[in-house]
């Protein structure tokens, strides 16, 4: 399954940050506590896509790991696949997985 668990400092870019009460300090996407501890991840889902294929995963298997998967695990009614009855929670992206745009429910954002 693919998760993201990034902080605010998420597409901000490099830079010292105030997150939670915490100086976190991000350096080529890597965010760090004052004392070299890993803060948090700044990776977005579609770039966790982009490194899941990467690396080898098929885009099927990767897309599944990033919206079925956890929409089964967390028992989302209606979310996780292109079907009939669930939600139309989609996400266009670029060859090079860049966001094209967004849909919720059907409707572009």
């Amino acid at each position: 399954m693919l998760i993201t668990d990034a902080l605010q400092a998420m597409g901000l870019g490099d830079g010292k940050y105030l997150f939670g009460g915490h100086q976190v300090t991000v350096e080529g996407g890597v965010a760090r506590l004052s004392d070299g501890t890993l803060a948090s991840s700044t990776v977005t889902m579609n770039e966790a896509l982009r490194h899941t294929v990467n690396n080898g995963l098929s885009l099927v298997d990767a897309v599944t790991m990033a919206s079925t998967a956890p929409a089964a695990i967390l028992q989302l009614a209606g979310k996780g696949k292109i079907q009939p009855g669930f939600d139309a929670d989609l996400v266009l992206l670029d060859h090079n997985f860049q966001v094209q745009w967004t849909m919720i429910k059907g409707n572009l954002l």
